[in-house]
């Protein structure tokens, strides 16, 4: 205001952006770019430069636009006039410094979140619901004490009903209400949103999980949510137990590749039909008050995309109650003992015993990384230059791609076989009268793969195919079983 008042100018919009790093192009101050570009300003005076940008390349772009269309940047507190060839020199020196305090301050603040993670603490020391934090320094007591999260008593039960309930079929929504009903805040004493919910459940904390984020993100500093980021083991208790994480995650899978339509089912099947002349989904429609199922692909793009197909609802669900029989009486049929091997548990032993060899070739790669790097750093000057980064980002990729194989073996090591569903069947069974559409549907998704409506010419004859998902996932990348053989 003092500046404005001494040159005589007058502001037509003030833009506050406190405590917001500048290291980045998502801030208020695009607002005061845009307004010179739309004509409603002339000049930007900003309190620092560095309130402009603390980034070299954001802040030649921004600045790029602002004069591109005649407009100035000024600083309310340091006498660079960019019209003349000293201030424009002084600007930019003022920007290199600002970008250097930057780089400064995110070494120091790498070095420290490494260091937290070294001790399996998050990189961010605050607190996590469902958990009381212990700080560093205890204001109580006025001493140093060893940071770490103790479980609150009082929510252990309810996080652990949080994950209990989604995996029951209920969304983050729905358990976002059930959270504030309850009077439980966030961290920060606010209400529960349904983004908010997402991503405490899936930080994987009450897991006992931490988030890394990896070296290879693309997006180098930033904030917010991103998926470039590596699960590890933390020092926190952790509140449900590895299989309910997994399955967590298997069905937030499951829920991101369904259409929101089909995330209510309107029927025990949806979301499981598919069309067996075109491959694609069959949805649920009604046809002269007879609801049955149809291919998208024909309705979108008519006889040239389909033949198409079309079978009565009642008829499908009756189609996989009949199999779910048919699966269960195949528990007292089977013997008591396996005559033989089969073929999938052949699968299982080989991919672990792979398993262990990569990793232990994972392993061997690990400490080849930590020598090197103690070795560089013993003596900076052994190694011409680029020779340190070609060995490094050699045994980085190869890191890399070992751990993909290992991610790749563990999911044939627990392919799912059919005695681990079939109890589950007999359980629905039982009580398929008690549950909802909407539960049966999330049962059926766990035991059914996919639902292959077949009808080669219309009208004519219907074939429905039923596909477990023990069959389902028969289908794994050939060429991992040519390695393990």
């Amino acid at each position: 205001m003092g500046e404005a008042k001494r040159t005589g100018r007058n502001i037509v919009q003030w833009v506050v952006g406190l405590d917001v790093t500048g290291t980045n192009l998502h801030r208020k101050i695009m607002k005061a770019i845009a307004a010179i570009e739309a004509g409603l300003a002339q000049e930007i005076a900003v309190w620092k430069f560095s309130r402009f940008g603390r980034s070299r390349h954001g802040a030649a772009i921004n600045l790029t636009r602002v004069e591109k269309v005649g407009g100035q940047l000024y600083s309310a507190t340091e006498d660079a006039d960019p019209r003349t060839a000293t201030g424009w020199f002084t600007r930019g020196v003022l920007f290199e410094v600002a970008a250097f305090e930057a780089d400064r301050i995110g070494e120091q603040w790498k070095e420290a979140h490494e260091y937290r993670h070294a001790i399996k603490l998050p990189a961010m020391g605050k607190p996590r619901f469902g958990y009381i934090w212990h700080k560093r320094y205890d204001p109580a007591t006025g001493v140093l004490q060893q940071e770490r999260y103790e479980v609150d008593p009082e929510l252990r039960d309810i996080v652990a009903r949080l994950y209990a309930r989604y995996l029951n079929g209920e969304g983050f929504k729905v358990l976002a209400l059930w959270l504030n009903g309850l009077g439980c805040t966030t961290t920060r004493g606010g209400i529960w949103g349904l983004e908010g919910l997402r991503y405490y459940m899936g930080s994987g904390f009450a897991a006992g999980l931490l988030r890394v984020r990896r070296e290879d993100c693309p997006r180098g500093r930033h904030q917010g949510q991103c998926n470039h980021y590596d699960l590890v083991p933390g020092a926190q208790e952790a509140i449900i137990s590895d299989e309910t994480w997994k399955e967590y995650e298997k069905r937030r899978k499951q829920v991101a590749g369904t259409h929101p339509r089909s995330r209510l089912p309107s029927s025990e099947v949806t979301g499981l039909t598919r069309c067996g002349q075109c491959t694609g989904a069959a949805t649920l429609a009604s046809s002269r008050g007879n609801p049955g199922f149809r291919c998208s692909r024909r309705v979108q793009y008519g006889d040239a995309g389909c033949v198409g197909v079309w079978a009565r609802g009642a008829e499908v669900v009756a189609e996989a109650l009949k199999k779910l029989g048919e699966w269960a009486s195949g528990i007292d049929e089977a013997p008591s003992t396996p005559l033989e091997s089969s073929g999938r548990n052949d699968d299982r032993a080989r991919a672990a015993r792979e398993r262990a060899r990569v990793q232990n070739e994972h392993a061997k790669v690990e400490a080849s990384l930590t020598r090197l790097a103690i070795d560089a750093a013993k003596d900076p000057d052994k190694y011409p230059d680029g020779v340190f980064e070609a060995a490094r980002d050699e045994l980085v990729a190869e890191r890399d791609a070992l751990a993909e194989r290992i991610s790749a073996l563990v999911e044939v090591e627990e392919m799912p076989e059919a005695e681990d569903y079939l109890p589950l069947v007999v359980g629905v069974l039982d009580e398929w009268d008690t549950l909802t559409v909407a539960e049966r549907n999330l049962i059926l998704r766990k035991l059914i793969g996919r639902i292959v409506l077949h009808q080669p010419e219309r009208p004519g004859p219907i074939r429905i195919e039923i596909i477990p998902v023990w069959e389902e996932a028969r289908e794994p990348d050939q060429r991992l079983y040519a390695t393990m053989a």
